[in-house]
């Protein structure tokens, strides 16, 4: 991953855990979709135990499709304000609001402010079976 940090506690092996490290987010590439970017802080095949966690950022009217995921996610609002529809129920996006979507359910997000809005979005492993 570029951008990476340092591993602290570095395994003898790879048979070891890490039991810490570092991201410096603000050099982690950017995959830019329209009116909304997300950098990838942690994910499995790269630094994590099994978390995927994202730094994502929707410019005004910015906004992802109706969709869903394999996995549990957690949205952390860090700035900004927007709406998220959950199963077709809406919810106002806004700063220290921390949402949980369980496996499979329907949401999309957009900002609705003039500002740009900031999440922290945390996927859970995929559980097998």
């Amino acid at each position: 991953m570029r951008g990476s940090g340092a591993t602290l506690n570095s395994p003898r092996n790879k048979s070891q855990q890490r039991s810490a490290m570092w991201v410096d987010a603000e050099k982690v590439q950017e995959e830019r979709k329209g009116l909304w970017s997300s950098k990838t802080l942690m994910d499995p095949s790269k630094n994590s135990t099994g978390l995927t966690l994202m730094l994502s950022t929707f410019e005004p009217s910015g906004d992802i499709p109706v969709h869903s995921h394999d996995e549990e996610e957690y949205i952390f609002v860090v700035s900004g304000e927007g709406k998220i529809s959950i199963d077709g129920h809406e919810s106002d996006l806004l700063p220290m609001r921390l949402f949980y979507l369980q496996k499979q359910v329907k949401h999309t997000v957009r900002n609705t402010g003039k500002e740009p809005l900031r999440l922290f979005r945390l996927y859970s492993p995929k559980t097998k079976g």
